[in-house]
């Protein structure tokens, strides 16, 4: 080729890449292919080609593979030195350079190599990052035919691929968390189901004790001795229904956030020890010891709920002597300094019990789920106390916890709360005072009892009649009103879940028409904020059902003394 038409071609070359000229401050003359007119033809065509593509690319030339590229192979190779161009191929690409001299090894034998998203382990700015590369290798011949250097068109997929490696990976871990969310789901309606069954056979069982006693009391002639007995356990069934019923209100109340502490002086040693004396007969009916530590609490007076201290002790000790069927259950006592005025005071719990796994262990805490069920089914319980307990004591600013558990051997739990001491006189654990409700009769006092159950308002004239109360019944608030209108009443017991017009409904049109006397809530909304929102409306008390016989007469008699 003429030096003329070498010239030409340069000047086309030349004006092609004029962007890399401005972009790097290349002289075409400095580079080591020697002077345009040694240059092969085929090299000439390859620049022609290279910078006239849009793509990305380069060639490489000689024996020592100086690197040529194009204004669109700039941004792929941002990340290496400015004056590339021209540079050996090892020069450009050192720290990958097994992979890059494999490819223009094969490519230099008449191979091509084409491939896609391969990674490349790169410097950027002088960190460590992955880059992938997709390209197409063949080889350059000169003007002889023979294999001279390597043709590359490549393109940049490092944000395509981790795009996709990011979307691929986030979709996975939704599968894995949906997978997971399934597989407790089902684990949770498995625990639930086997919950509500022993659930189902707790409440159950005291109320067939209370069907079928109360049967034999109606249907049979028994001895004055008989029945009374029969009455008992009639009572302590009743209550034992009362107290599951109580747990699950107050579970539910917790996982509501809708739970309240209560917080008066109590004494700690005296509750304890009332704990311990409601468990006395049945550890010496099964011949197992009771032992306790309480000095370190003799004389402590502290600012805190004892409904929920009583109730922790109860469901541990309760367990302890139910789980142990020789042997000791041990109860200690230790009380540390906290903050200011604040007292740690900590309860160990110890028995020789039947114990239970690490596996049974792990679980015991979780709401509807029990550490055993063949256990459960033995001992009876509805595997509530203890979540129950936890969760109490969290409220409590303390915690339930097992410090040990052997299968076999027995358990020790740890009951902490803190609080702070005081000098005030705690309030009695039980009423005092209690008197016969005959004791005091209330004979010409007039009352109005509203409720929509036929058995409830039979129970309540039997319960208030024998103190000498005059009591009319009425089964709705329409008929409360109409007869209020018709004759004095001294107060009014009032249901607040009625068919019509409900108690709340009822007291305020009763007030709207003058009626001044006391209006006392008489309902199975047994919770705190259920107390509060009947007593914000103003009825003058708050009196739950199941009805106390005792407890009713003496808030009415409060109220009409």
């Amino acid at each position: 080729m003429g030096a003329k038409n070498r010239s030409t071609l340069f000047g086309e070359i030349t004006k092609s890449s004029q962007m890399v000229q401005r972009t790097l401050d290349f002289d075409w003359a400095s580079t080591e292919l020697g002077p345009i007119e040694s240059w092969d033809f085929g090299l000439i065509n390859s620049l022609r080609i290279l910078f006239n593509c849009p793509v990305g690319m380069y060639c490489t030339w000689g024996p020592e593979r100086r690197v040529l590229y194009n204004d669109a192979y700039v941004p792929i190779l941002k990340h290496r030195h400015p004056r590339a161009l021209g540079s050996p191929l090892h020069d450009v690409w050192p720290e990958v350079w097994d992979q890059v001299d494999e490819i223009a090894t094969t490519v230099e034998t008449g191979g091509t190599v084409l491939a896609a998203d391969v990674q490349f382990d790169i410097e950027v700015e002088g960190k460590p990052r992955e880059n992938y590369y997709t390209y197409g290798n063949s080889p350059l011949f000169n003007a002889k035919g023979e294999i001279a250097g390597m043709l590359c068109t490549i393109l940049d997929t490092t944000v395509s691929v981790i795009r996709n490696h990011t979307t691929e990976e986030n979709l996975a871990k939704t599968i894995r968390e949906l997978q997971a969310a399934k597989m407790t789901a089902e684990n949770a309606n498995l625990a639930k189901s086997a919950f509500l069954a022993n659930m189902s056979h707790e409440i159950r069982t005291p109320l067939g004790v209370i069907l079928g006693f109360s049967e034999i009391i109606g249907t049979q002639d028994l001895e004055a001795e008989e029945r009374e007995q029969y009455f008992e356990v009639i009572q302590r069934n009743g209550a034992s229904l009362t107290r599951i019923i109580d747990d699950i209100l107050d579970l539910s109340k917790i996982e509501a956030g809708k739970f309240e502490l209560e917080k008066s002086p109590v004494n700690i040693r005296s509750l304890t020890e009332e704990v311990l004396g409601m468990y006395s007969d049945q550890a010496a009916n099964k011949n197992i010891q009771i032992k306790s530590d309480l000095e370190e609490i003799k004389d402590l007076v502290v600012i805190s709920d004892s409904v929920r201290i009583r109730q922790i002790l109860l469901n541990l000790i309760g367990n302890a002597v139910k789980f142990t069927s020789t042997g000791s259950v041990s109860i200690f006592c230790r009380v540390s300094q906290r903050a200011d005025n604040q007292k740690e005071v900590t309860f160990q719990i110890e028995d020789t019990g039947i114990g239970m796994t690490q596996e049974q262990s792990d679980r015991l805490f979780q709401p509807f789920t029990q550490a055993d069920a063949t256990s459960t089914r033995r001992f009876g319980g509805t595997g509530l106390g203890l979540a129950l307990s936890k969760n109490l004591a969290h409220a409590l600013n303390g915690d339930v916890r097992i410090v040990n558990c052997v299968t076999g051997k027995g358990c020790i739990f740890e009951f902490s709360f803190q609080a702070e001491v005081t000098n005030a006189l705690p309030q009695p654990s039980t009423p005092q005072n209690e008197q016969n409700i005959t004791d005091t009769s209330l004979e010409g006092f007039k009352v109005l009892a509203v409720d929509d159950s036929p058995d409830n308002q039979e129970l309540i004239q039997t319960i208030l009649s024998h103190v000498g109360l005059d009591v009319t019944e009425v089964k709705s608030g329409e008929e409360a009103i109409k007869e209020v209108l018709q004759r004095n009443y001294d107060l009014v017991l009032m249901d607040i879940q009625m068919p019509g017009l409900d108690g709340f409904g009822t007291l305020s049109e009763l007030r709207s028409r003058g009626f001044k006397a006391p209006i006392i809530a008489l309902t199975a909304h047994a919770m705190k904020e259920d107390r509060d929102r009947a007593l914000a409306a103003g009825f003058a008390d708050h009196v739950t059902k199941p009805i106390n016989s005792h407890a009713l007469v003496q808030t009415i008699r409060s109220y009409l003394k």
